[in-house]
């Protein structure tokens, strides 16, 4: 959205894909939507399709509804009227836009095709129940995963000159001083974390 700063597409990619890679589901959501129906980038169906269904899966309406979509359409992925309803009942439990979306799907298909989706929503629901993490949470995450990201963090505030302590992923006083730094100078309300 650009809020306090100019909208930089490219940029928002790049870190939602960041936190996509980690499991955040909304993330990955949020990932997908800018790549399937992004204005100021590329359009990549592919991977906005993987995204979604990697959301989906947690359980996301937002992500199960717009997987739902790609599917009924064939954007990215084969065309499947049948498992794209399966994804819109289940966004349809929590996203007034997947209900929206399931009703205008059924009005095209046979009772059979609506019967044989509402037997794969419930597999799926039962798959969704199963798995981790929830929508929005990232997997927890060894320590040195953790360490890694500060070991960035501080490398890249070290080449902007903001930085001036040993790149150790250790965070202390230089590294928070650093990052308030940082947050200054695009006009970020510099913050204790």
């Amino acid at each position: 959205k650009g809020i306090g700063l100019a909208v930089d597409t490219d940029e928002a990619v790049r870190w939602y894909r960041r936190a996509a890679e980690q499991n955040f589901a909304t993330a990955q959501t949020n990932l997908g939507i800018l790549l399937a129906f992004g204005t100021d980038i590329r359009r990549d169906y592919v991977a906005a399709a993987r995204w979604f269904r990697a959301a989906a899966l947690t359980g996301d309406p937002v992500a199960q509804a717009n997987l739902g979509l790609l599917l009924a359409n064939g954007q990215g992925i084969k065309r499947d009227p049948v498992e794209a309803h399966a994804w819109l009942i289940l966004a349809a439990e929590g996203d007034a836009n997947g209900a929206a979306y399931r009703d205008r799907l059924a009005n095209q298909l046979d009772e059979r095709e609506i019967a044989a989706a509402a037997r794969r929503a419930s597999v799926l629901r039962k798959e969704i129940k199963t798995r981790t993490p929830r929508p929005g949470r990232a997997q927890p995450r060894p320590t040195a995963d953790f360490r890694r990201i500060e070991l960035t963090a501080q490398r890249d505030l070290k080449t902007l000159g903001l930085y001036a302590g040993a790149v150790d992923g250790i965070v202390g006083g230089g590294t928070r001083a650093a990052v308030r730094a940082f947050q200054r100078r695009p006009g970020l309300p510099a913050t204790r974390r």
